[in-house]
């Protein structure tokens, strides 16, 4: 209860708090937290994300402090992780559900209908009799840049996130390794948590997805490509990389190829660019068996309509030509 409620008078301000505020906070729980038993480690987490998971009803003052919640207990989970490295993955499956919630829930390409929230803000100020033009134009603008205010707060919350699960993947994959060495499949008794059959399933889509976020990852900041490209793809490489599993390399592969048929030809793009950086990352070992299931996806990528698609279709062609010793678009269009 301390804990929370530190965080819950942090989560009520309208900024977030600077990191000089948060850390010492961070440093009080893992020192606290280190002293338990597993069991009650595990529940002092619990505590946490079901603090962070709980929404509260009203207006869009309560929707910032929701997405605050997240962000804070983003913080103090990563520094968990970061503090504990291998040894604390047995709190994963505790945390899991806030990080693919928040992830599933805030995903939404720019293309597609104006979110809920801004409705809900807009109908809020006609309620509390604001003065409006007779078009409703002042609750227009006045919802608009309510929405705007929130669309910052998500942001902040996703850009934690993705560093959150940058972390655990490391540390899973550390842990792996000493426990594997160079073996890409592991035993049962080993098999790393993110390859797990129920949690592959659960984090899989709430990442490959945010692959097509143009909406939420873009802001005052960051485009959604600057954004995809610093926070998204790395933490899905890292990710994929801890699976240590051929199938589920196949599996995940499959899902971030779907968004080269994407309607937005910035996620088609960002989609390529993913996969460039996981072959990179996977070498020569990756590509010997995965290669075959990607190339038609990128063989039609080079003819896309944008011409920014075509080149980065051309330059992933590039990557694994050297790759493999082989020119692989000539081949491809043989």
């Amino acid at each position: 209860r301390v804990f929370t409620a530190a965080l819950e008078s942090m989560a009520r301000q309208p900024r977030l708090p600077s990191d000089m505020t948060t850390t010492p906070l961070h440093k009080t729980f893992v020192a606290c937290l280190v002293k338990f038993k597993e069991a009650t480690a595990t529940a002092l987490l619990d505590a946490v994300v079901t603090w962070a998971l709980k929404k509260r009803p009203g207006d869009d003052a309560a929707q910032r402090r929701d997405v605050h919640r997240w962000t804070l207990a983003f913080g103090l989970i990563n520094h968990v992780a970061t503090t504990l490295g291998a040894v604390g993955v047995f709190v994963y499956p505790t945390v899991a559900p806030l990080i693919t919630d928040v992830l599933q829930h805030y995903c939404k390409a720019a293309t597609d209908a104006q979110p809920a929230s801004a409705h809900f803000v807009r109908k809020s100020a006609r309620r509390e009799g604001d003065n409006t033009g007779a078009d409703g134009s002042d609750d227009e603008r006045r919802g608009g840049d309510q929405s705007k205010r929130l669309h910052v707060h998500v942001t902040e919350a996703l850009d934690a996130a993705f560093v959150l699960v940058r972390s655990m993947a490391e540390a899973v994959q550390a842990n792996t390794s000493d426990a594997l060495g160079d073996a890409t499949t592991a035993p049962a008794e080993l098999v790393p948590y993110f390859a797990g059959t129920d949690v592959f399933g659960s984090w899989a889509p709430a990442l490959s997805k945010q692959l097509s976020n143009s909406s939420y990852l873009a802001d005052d900041r960051a485009t959604y490509a600057e954004r995809t490209e610093s926070a998204v793809i790395p933490a899905i490489c890292q990710w994929f990389g801890s699976l240590r599993s051929p199938k589920l390399w196949s599996r995940a592969q499959a899902q971030i190829v779907a968004f080269i048929r994407h309607r937005e030809a910035i996620v088609r793009q960002m989609a390529i660019r993913c996969l460039r950086r996981i072959y990179e990352q996977g070498g020569q070992e990756l590509a010997s068996m995965m290669l075959a299931e990607v190339l038609p996806q990128v063989a039609e990528a080079t003819e896309d309509a944008s011409d920014a698609v075509v080149e980065e279709a051309r330059l992933f062609c590039d990557d694994l030509s050297k790759l493999t010793g082989q020119d692989v678009l000539n081949a491809m269009t043989a």
